[in-house]
């Protein structure tokens, strides 16, 4: 965690969620279990609590995750959680048998909900955003799609204007034009980049492990054995500059996919994603061509490495 947290730090990130994919509850609960001691250290960029990926998705839209450990939502495993670590935020499927309680659950104890990975229909995540549904996890891949008569996840992510759109700006999960049919439908304050990255981020391209799966990195994709995405290598620095390509939006512009629409994301506007008295001493600083020359975490800066 330590590593990462540097690592992503020279990519110009303040802060980040390390996420979880489905697994056994034993050892979900072993993950968040080991980010509770180190969480509240300022050690690289800060770990504003855990991202719970699954287990409780549609096998309709499994992506990468494993499917042998998909399962109905569990109140008791998700509380469990709670008690073992810093869960801020939990993608599951709004359809799924169960997720009312979940959800129930969830908000209560602060826990920001999402979906992703799921058969929903454009109804039921309409009902979904009225309870408490606030986010779509990577918006696009992994949930039920648009067509012109049933407008699905997708849609519903795309018109439901408080909910918002995660995105995975690498040019591989999302075609660069639909970065930007996301971007206008979402604006700027409700679209969030994120990478999805997994253990291979920065590392050569060669064979990794993703949840007890072979993965295979080449030429920046990360995919199974049958062809399945599975996570990506990219860095929030690319990610930027990618989506502003894609959209032709300006830095002065685009800031906030990077830092104030996740913090309001998180509820956490009030603490950082701005520059203002009182808020958390957290910048970048960039060159002309946007590469990171700094990251500035609590007022203390940290060179990107040469």
């Amino acid at each position: 965690l330590a590593g990462m947290a540097t690592f992503v730090l020279q990519h110009g990130v303040t802060a980040f969620l390390p996420t979880t994919i489905t697994a056994p509850h034993d050892q979900i609960r072993r993950a968040v279990a080991n980010v509770a001691p180190i969480a509240d250290q300022a050690v690289g960029a800060r770990i504003l609590g855990l991202h719970i990926e699954g287990p409780y998705i549609s096998p309709q839209y499994p992506g990468a995750q494993p499917i042998d450990y998909i399962r109905k939502p569990n109140v008791e495993e998700f509380l469990d959680l709670v008690q073992a670590g810093p869960v801020r935020m939990m993608t599951f499927a709004p359809e799924v048998e169960g997720a009312a309680a979940l959800l129930a659950a969830a908000l209560q104890h602060g826990v920001v909900a999402v979906w992703g990975h799921t058969d929903a229909t454009y109804e039921e995540c309409v009902a979904a955003a009225r309870q408490g549904f606030t986010q779509a996890t990577h918006t696009y891949n992994a949930m039920s799609g648009l067509h012109h008569r049933r407008p699905g996840a997708l849609g519903a992510t795309l018109t439901i204007d408080p909910v918002y759109a995660q995105l995975i700006a690498d040019n591989i999960h999302v075609h660069p034009a639909a970065m930007q049919v996301l971007a206008r439908c979402k604006g700027v304050g409700r679209t969030i980049l994120i990478t999805d990255a997994m253990r291979a981020a920065g590392l050569a391209d060669g064979t990794y492990d993703l949840g007890g799966q072979q993965v295979t990195v080449a030429e920046g994709a990360c995919r199974l054995a049958d062809g399945t995405l599975a996570g990506s290598i990219l860095t929030m620095d690319r990610a930027l500059r990618n989506f502003l390509a894609a959209t032709d939006l300006s830095l002065a512009e685009a800031w906030p996919v990077t830092s104030r629409t996740p913090a309001q994301s998180l509820g956490l506007a009030d603490q950082f994603g701005s520059v203002a008295g009182g808020y958390w001493g957290d910048l970048v600083v960039l060159d002309r061509a946007l590469d990171v020359i700094a990251t500035i975490v609590g007022g203390n800066s940290f060179p990107v490495a040469a």
